[in-house]
């Protein structure tokens, strides 16, 4: 039997039911904090898993070794402009003159005679045939395309050739007095084509 005066209890409610306090607040916010940091990084990793791998950085395209022929010739060359007080250096800008199909492929270096009002100019193209009669028939076919009808389009209407043959080795120099007024241009050619053995029409 209750008594009347005695007070009355609410529904017992469980202890985890209570409102939160300060203390488990600041616990479920680095709970979420936590779930977040999880989630982006699951997020992340998905991600780069599914991109596709980046292309490996392409090296420099390697300058080939000029060959021991080459470099031989190349003595020869700068022992002779010596002699003329012109200097010879590895070329300072790419070239490549008109020639026919039969030496697209050849290994080749380009050199320069040092021209002092013209340094555009002066450059010296050797071409290493692998063989005394390949450079032979080379220059035969070079000396043909340098007579015949594309030369009047491809080169100035007053260019000079110099083709040469030391060894297995070719070497072809070209100028111009129209585009070239510097005196040693001509002069350049002048001590090349005491070098080796020419071509009919070639110097």
């Amino acid at each position: 039997m209750t008594r009347p005066d005695a007070p009355r209890r609410g529904p017992t409610v469980p202890a985890g039911a209570l409102p939160a306090g300060p203390l488990r607040a600041g616990a479920l916010r680095a709970g979420l904090r936590a779930s977040l940091v999880t989630g982006l990084a699951l997020l992340v990793a998905g991600c780069a898993g599914s991109l596709p791998p980046l292309p490996p950085t392409p090296s420099p395209t390697p300058v080939p070794t000029p060959t021991l022929p080459i470099l031989q010739t190349r003595v020869q060359l700068e022992a002779a402009l010596r002699l003329a007080d012109i200097g010879l250096i590895d070329a300072r800008q790419p070239y490549r003159p008109p020639e026919p199909p039969s030496l697209v492929s050849v290994t080749r270096a380009v050199f320069q005679a040092v021209l002092p009002d013209d340094p555009d100019h002066g450059d010296i193209v050797v071409y290493d045939l692998g063989s005394v009669a390949a450079a032979t028939a080379a220059g035969r076919a070079m000396a043909g395309y340098l007579a015949g009808g594309p030369t009047r389009v491809e080169f100035p209407p007053d260019a000079q050739f110099v083709l040469r043959q030391l060894g297995s080795t070719l070497v072809f120099y070209t100028w111009s007095i129209a585009n070239s007024p510097e005196p040693e241009a001509a002069k350049v050619g002048q001590v090349l084509a005491t070098l080796g053995s020419g071509f009919s029409g070639s110097g």
